[in-house]
C-alpha cells in the first residue's frame, strides 16, 4: 500500500505506511528505504537520515541501508 501512495504522490500517506511495517517488524530493511524516501520526496532530508540510520542500527548488515544511508549523507552536505 505504501508503494502505491509513493506512486500517486501521496507521500504522507506511504510514509505512515512504512512507518507501521517498521513497527511491525523492524528488520524489514525496504520498509526503512522506502520511508526514507518518502521523507526525502516531502522535503525532510534530516527526516530521511534518521529513518536510515535506525534501520542501520536495526539491521546492522545491510550493505543497502548504509550505501543509502552514506547517499543521503553526502546529498545534505551539497
Amino acid at each position: 500500500l505504501g508503494l502505491l501512495y509513493l506512486r500517486r504522490s501521496k507521500f504522507a500517506a506511504a510514509a505512515d505506511e512504512f512507518a507501521a511495517a517498521i513497527r511491525s517488524d523492524p528488520r524489514l530493511v525496504e520498509a526503512y528505504l522506502d520511508l526514507a524516501r518518502a521523507e526525502a520526496l516531502m522535503g525532510k532530508p534530516s527526516e530521511a537520515i534518521a529513518v536510515l540510520e535506525e534501520g542501520a542500527r536495526n539491521n546492522p548488515s545491510s550493505a543497502f541501508l548504509r550505501t543509502a544511508l552514506e547517499q543521503a549523507r553526502g546529498e545534505g552536505e551539497r
